[in-house]
């Protein structure tokens, strides 16, 4: 292993353990939240409806909790409010209108108020037409 190699996994792990520590403040902060009623940080309360939707479609309850159930979408709402830049946040935004847009399109009704089959449906559409990316952080593409 050359030297280049060591310090760009010696980075991807650091990196690793620090975000891995973040992650998990981040998650007990929205566990506390949870447990007193949610009010969104960053997104509004129709956007935190839908964020709210999108992961319990993904992570449905069933024998074990849900993605609501573990406050998914209390984390998702904390980490974009306290880790996207101005920019990114509004291309969320943008992106996050722009699915509903589709969504009314395509099923005259935005995905909140679509059944089970069809929010699924219209989430395997979109990630098959989604762009796929290596898995990378900070820049560093991982193999």
């Amino acid at each position: 292993m050359n030297r280049r190699e060591y310090i760009k996994q010696t980075t991807a792990l650091l990196g690793y353990a620090v975000s891995s520590a973040a992650v998990l403040q981040l998650i007990s902060s929205c566990q506390d939240q949870t447990s007193i009623g949610w009010s969104p940080v960053f997104f509004n309360e129709e956007q935190a409806s839908l964020i709210s939707e999108i992961a319990e479609t993904i992570l449905p309850e069933t024998k074990t909790p849900g993605a609501k159930s573990i406050g998914v979408p209390q984390f998702i709402d904390q980490l974009y409010a306290q880790l996207l830049t101005e920019a990114d946040k509004k291309n969320l935004i943008e992106g996050m209108n722009t699915f509903q847009t589709e969504c009314i399109q395509k099923f005259k009704k935005p995905f909140t108020e679509l059944s089970k089959d069809k929010r699924e449906e219209f989430l395997i559409a979109q990630d098959e037409q989604s762009p796929k990316f290596p898995i990378s952080m900070w820049g560093i593409m991982l193999d």
